[in-house]
């Protein structure tokens, strides 16, 4: 979905919303070190194998990998703890951010530095939303969807 937002916008940070939602998600579901890095790698992957041209899709996966590691670090009970639940976004926005530095000064060609921070800042606000609204809905669902309850 990413990319046909992608393509119909050309703005980064929708992309970014529906990824880390997804990667919130799966993770707050399972649980398990390694669902958001396998979750990252086969969107890469499928992303790829459609559109073999967009190599900037690589970012996902090693946000993905970077957002598992960093879920386990600070503890998935504390990840998904109302209190805590900010830390992990911290990680996730400055990868995102880092990711958009990267593909805008690597992968689009030659851009002013203004440009390069811009982008990388609307990789950041995609993370923000994105994340804000998996909060939002795992806080919707009380739980129910992982308890089964």
């Amino acid at each position: 979905m990413s990319p046909i937002f992608f393509a119909l916008t050309k703005m980064p940070f929708l992309c970014d919303l529906l990824g880390i939602l997804s990667l919130i998600v799966v993770t707050w579901r399972v649980l398990r070190v390694g669902v958001a890095t396998a979750t990252g790698l086969i969107a890469m992957l499928i992303t790829l194998s459609l559109s073999p041209y967009m190599i900037q899709f690589i970012s996902f996966g090693i946000a993905a990998i970077f957002f598992d590691l960093a879920c386990f670090a600070i503890g998935y009970s504390r990840v998904y703890d109302r209190f805590y639940s900010a830390l992990a976004l911290v990680p996730s926005v400055i990868m995102a951010f880092l990711a958009g530095i990267i593909i805008g000064s690597v992968f689009m060609g030659p851009r002013t530095p203004d440009f390069v921070l811009w982008w990388g800042l609307l990789h950041a606000a995609g993370e923000v939303a994105g994340g804000t609204m998996g909060a939002i809905a795992i806080d919707a669902t009380g739980g129910r969807m992982r308890t089964g309850g």
